[in-house]
């Protein structure tokens, strides 16, 4: 099932825009920290700044197409299933169920998930 909201979703959640939003603030402050370093050499400067706007405008996109494609290094998020009923709770299930209809208690036919039949 798709998650309808994806794109406004906060990141810890799964949001496009919210995703994009952190990481591209996070690239381009770590390329104005190093151009701060380096502003002795305006050249290597001006490459630290334009690698980090490019790692900007890719991360996101890339981020984005792993998640929605499953190739990440990392599980993916488990997804809770319930567990099979055992044996005794069906036949446990069947006997309160019998209790609790006396039509079906009449005629014996209930099965193992409480539903009568004829």
């Amino acid at each position: 099932m798709i998650d309808q909201h994806w794109l406004i979703a906060p990141a810890w959640r799964g949001g496009f825009f919210w995703m994009a939003a952190c990481q591209t603030t996070l690239w381009l402050a770590v390329g104005l920290l190093v151009s701060r370093l380096l502003q002795k050499h305006a050249a290597r400067a001006h490459s630290a700044l334009i690698l980090a706007t490019t790692a900007a405008l890719i991360s996101p996109i890339l981020t984005a197409t792993i998640r929605q494609m499953d190739w990440g290094v990392l599980p993916a998020r488990e997804v809770k299933r319930p567990e099979p009923m055992p044996a005794s709770d069906l036949i446990a299930g069947a006997a309160s169920a019998r209790s609790r209809h006396p039509r079906a208690a009449a005629s014996g036919s209930v099965r193992a998930g409480g539903n009568t039949h004829r």
